[in-house]
């Protein structure tokens, strides 16, 4: 079976290695520190996803690439560019399919509620815009046949793993202790989440499945 690649080690990359794992596929972690889960099918490498050449080397004869890494959100629209181009080459050259861990900043202010996955990319900040061109370029690429590539867009992460989020340990912990919490937005309004296992289970699914 092709060995995954995947890139970055926090709950969602973690969660994918593991998962991929357990299901007998080898897989290759790549970090800046080489950090990853422990497990005889996961080998762990020390690189920087803005090189190109060690993408490449690494995703040779992969079935799948998955861009799990999230970098500070004040770095976006600086560090995003050059690991998004990095990856789509190493997806290119290699013809491994690249699997885009995405979010909902593109839809930008003013979308339509509830969200949905035709919703017009109208993202005009610095973090929207610079998600919303990942994703077009991501998406005309797979069009065009430059390459193949999907992603799958989740709203605040709860569950196993989940630290610096939302429903992270300032509030869980907090709620199974039965103390106050405080949470971000109105609690009038709906919001949605997205339970870590359903979010790798996802990512799993749609790199091997042509739908």
């Amino acid at each position: 079976m092709n060995h995954h690649v995947v890139l970055g080690a926090g709950p969602v990359g973690s969660g994918v290695a593991s998962a991929l794992a357990a299901q007998g596929t080898p897989v290759t972690i790549v970090t800046r520190s080489g950090s990853g889960p422990e497990h005889p099918l996961v080998t762990r490498v020390q690189a920087d996803a803005a090189d190109a050449a060690a993408l490449v080397s690494l995703a040779t004869g992969a079935g799948a690439i998955y861009n799990c890494v999230n970098p500070p959100y004040h770095r976006w629209p600086t560090e995003w560019p050059p690991m998004h181009r990095a990856l789509m080459t190493a997806a290119e050259r290699t013809g491994a399919v690249l699997v885009m861990m995405d979010n909902l900043y593109a839809f930008g202010p003013g979308t339509p509620m509830p969200m949905a996955e035709g919703s017009a990319m109208n993202a005009t900040g610095p973090k929207g815009s610079t998600r919303r061109t990942m994703a077009q370029d991501l998406l005309i690429a797979h069009t065009t046949g430059a390459l193949r590539a999907t992603l799958a867009r989740a709203s605040d992460f709860y569950g196993p793993g989940v630290l610096g989020a939302a429903l992270g340990e300032r509030v869980v912990p907090r709620v199974l202790a039965g103390k106050k919490v405080s949470l971000l937005g109105s609690l009038d309004v709906p919001h949605s989440l997205s339970y870590m296992p359903d979010v790798v289970r996802t990512l799993v699914a749609i790199a091997s499945d042509e739908r």
